[in-house]
């Protein structure tokens, strides 16, 4: 699996399947001494806010997707806004109200997409008006009826990139923000993964195989390990693979089989910060660890709060360079914010 800002209809389709019961009501000890650092170099402050006081009560609502800039310039996105910081969310304005069906990429701040039930949109001026870019794409599914917004992404703002939905193995290409869009990578098996790192150099992942091109989309091959030009961090099944140039991090100690992995982000600087889940207990079952770069350490953070909502699930995570980490949950408008004292 890899590091994705996971597209928000998917985290609602998880919300469906996912169940959080157990047998075992006792209370889980989040850390042993042998297992990972304390945070007392580190001194982290837990700020709790909310995004809107008129969050809806409606399980879309929740935020779905975190997105910085900067350490003071962010984005949060539910099903059906997004809102704006400018000062590291102290306090969070509405944006945009829109039916969101994926993520929201903000290539700076006054240049963003947005996918939606009607199209792409496009601002160039933050968001005080914004330009519908149509996909490539059968609006419905023939097979399912489901609604087919695809999962996108934009490198810059000519070129951008959609993965179909119906066909889950075809992937398309822009070079003309929309203008035309190229059939560029197709398979009978589904995608269940891709990144563009520039307009050229990108991967899709295809049966757990990675493949790259270098060259758009015109050729694909498998690889092991992605080039040095990528941001992007894989998940493998015991450790955070880097790309080429950087080591790779082994899990925390504190993961096991049924404590796994549920979130992570990273940051420019390599600090990891993950969301543990143990799908065993009923209570004190989602914790926040930090792989600190610099000292080559885990770190535990926080034991999170639980969530007494059915079915709620901690869905978007991430870390600034400065180790500010803000982490958010399904069904509620509630953004939980650890920075440094």
């Amino acid at each position: 699996m890899l590091k994705t800002s996971t597209s928000y209809y998917l985290l609602l389709l998880s919300l469906f399947i996912i169940a959080c019961s157990s047998n075992d009501d006792s209370l889980m000890n989040p850390v042993d001494d042998d297992m990972m650092e304390d945070t007392d170099s580190l001194n982290f402050v837990l700020d709790e806010q909310m995004v809107t006081f008129n969050v809806c009560a409606e399980f879309y609502c929740g935020i779905g997707q975190l997105a910085f800039l900067t350490d003071t310039i962010g984005y949060a996105v539910s099903g059906v806004d997004v809102y704006k910081t400018v000062n590291a969310g102290a306090d969070w304005d509405i944006l945009i109200n829109q039916d969101i069906t994926g993520k929201l990429i903000p290539l700076s701040e006054n240049e963003l997409f947005l996918n939606t039930y009607d199209g792409i949109l496009h601002t160039t001026n933050g968001g005080d008006s914004w330009e519908n870019i149509e996909r490539p794409l059968e609006f419905i599914c023939p097979e399912n009826s489901f609604i087919n917004p695809g999962i996108i992404e934009f490198v810059n703002n000519t070129h951008g990139f959609v993965q179909d939905i119906c066909y889950k193995g075809d992937l398309y290409a822009t070079r003309d923000r929309g203008a035309n869009w190229d059939l560029i990578y197709t398979n009978t098996d589904p995608i269940s993964l891709y990144h563009f790192a520039n307009t050229q150099d990108g991967f899709v992942v295809v049966n757990d195989r990675i493949y790259l091109t270098r060259d758009a989309g015109t050729s694909w091959n498998e690889t092991v390990v992605l080039p040095s030009t990528f941001d992007y961090v894989l998940k493998g099944e015991t450790q955070f693979i880097f790309p080429e140039g950087s080591d790779n991090v082994m899990f925390p100690d504190a993961v096991t089989a049924t404590n796994q992995v549920w979130l992570y982000d990273v940051n420019a600087l390599g600090d990891i910060a993950v969301v543990l889940y143990d799908e065993t207990l009923q209570t004190n079952n989602w914790q926040l660890v930090l792989y600190v770069n610099d000292t080559g350490e885990w770190l535990f953070v926080d034991q999170l709060n639980d969530l007494e909502r059915a079915n709620s699930l901690y869905s978007s995570i991430t870390i600034s360079p400065s180790k500010t980490i803000y982490i958010s949950a399904s069904f509620i408008g509630v953004i939980s914010k650890y920075y440094l004292e």
